[in-house]
């Protein structure tokens, strides 16, 4: 019973090391008891990454997490509630919409002939990157949704 169970952990070790969507830094950030030192940017990145990609998918965390960059008044009420299930939405700020999606596999900025900063953000998923949704944004507000494209 006792190497079932060693080798039962040995694999699951392995399994996480080698899963695609495995990220050391954000199951750091998830384990951490005390979240001062870590910028929101950073925290609600982990969140995303709980929510959709950790080999757990485990949602406890993520709530944590996303209370904690609440709790600091970075994200109102209401991203908290849309970042939960993971909903971008028209309006957002950039960082509400980091909480809900993660932080861009791509990002394309320039800036309009009216100065205002546009900004496209891609995440690539599927078994070899080709699917993807766009988040558009002027000026660090979400205006434009593309999912499944």
């Amino acid at each position: 019973m006792k190497k079932l169970i060693c080798a039962l952990a040995v694999g699951l070790f392995i399994t996480a090391c080698t899963d695609s969507f495995y990220n050391k830094e954000l199951e750091e950030i998830g384990a951490l008891p005390d979240l001062s030192g870590v910028s929101s940017v950073d925290i609600c990145d982990a969140a995303a990454y709980f929510t959709y990609d950790a080999p757990s998918g485990d949602k406890a965390t993520a709530r944590r997490l996303l209370s904690e960059v609440l709790k600091r008044r970075d994200i109102s009420q209401k991203d908290y509630n849309s970042a939960l299930t993971g909903d971008v939405e028209l309006g957002m700020d950039d960082l509400a919409a980091t909480c809900a999606w993660g932080l861009p596999d791509e990002e394309e900025e320039f800036y309009l002939a009216n100065g205002r900063k546009f900004t496209r953000w891609t995440y690539r998923y599927g078994e070899y990157g080709l699917d993807r949704d766009t988040i558009e944004l002027i000026d660090d507000r979400v205006v434009s949704i593309h999912a499944g494209g």
